[in-house]
């Protein structure tokens, strides 16, 4: 048997990429949060983990964590716990799997811009970009938040 010592203090700040209290379609309230990450991060399920316990106690809801992974390579992250004394998920996203026509949808022209991170499928690479840039600057209101963008 190993001694550990009994100081377990640990300081921790945390600051979550998104987060917000969400009521569903079916009335159930929780809070969600979303990370970017642009790292294939070993240690990413402790963090997440960490925020969902944190943010738990905080704000007494329920959660729902999502990793949405920048990169085109695909992630090899951890997404859970599982031992016989906690268990813990949050869902990974790889935004390479997604398809930029989905950006597309949203009225949000920073959400557009996503669509350059994601999948063109079958579609010309240069067709797609077009589009989005297009798009971006249909819903970009106003002529300094234009230039703000491009």
């Amino acid at each position: 048997m190993k001694n550990y010592p009994d100081d377990v203090q640990h300081t921790k700040e945390r600051t979550p990429d998104a987060l917000k209290k969400v009521t569903d379609a079916a009335r159930r309230t929780y809070v969600l949060q979303i990370e970017f990450q642009v790292a294939d991060e070993k240690e990413m399920v402790w963090r997440m983990a960490e925020y969902s316990i944190m943010l738990m106690r905080k704000y007494q809801l329920p959660m729902k964590q999502y990793v949405i992974y920048l990169r085109d390579d695909e992630p090899s992250m951890s997404t859970f716990i599982d031992n016989r004394y906690h268990k813990f998920s949050y869902r990974l996203i790889s935004i390479a799997d997604a398809s930029y026509k989905l950006f597309l949808k949203s009225g949000n022209p920073e959400v557009k811009m996503l669509g350059i991170l994601a999948n063109f499928g079958r579609d010309d690479s240069q067709k797609a970009i077009q589009s989005i840039v297009d798009q971006v600057k249909t819903f970009t209101k106003g002529d300094f938040a234009r230039k703000q963008v491009f």
